[in-house]
C-alpha cells in the first residue's frame, strides 16, 4: 500500500514540467519515501503542490 501512495506521488510529480521520471531500480520511490511522510504525500496527491508548500510552511512555525 505504502509504494502504491509513493508510486502515484511519482506519476503526479512526473506530470509536472519539471518531471520525476520512474527508473527502473526505482530509486525514485526511496527518495519520496525519504522526503514525505505517508500522510503528506496523500495530503501532496490530494491538495496539489501549492496547498502542500503552504501547510509545510505553517507547520514549521508552529
Amino acid at each position: 500500500m505504502a509504494d502504491e501512495i509513493y508510486r502515484r506521488l511519482q506519476q503526479q510529480l512526473d506530470s509536472y514540467s519539471v518531471g520525476f521520471p520512474a527508473t527502473e531500480s526505482g530509486v525514485e520511490i526511496k527518495i519520496l519515501e525519504y522526503l514525505f511522510s505517508k500522510e503528506d504525500a496523500e495530503l501532496f496527491r490530494e491538495t496539489g503542490w501549492s496547498n502542500l508548500l503552504c501547510y509545510s510552511f505553517m507547520s514549521k512555525r508552529q
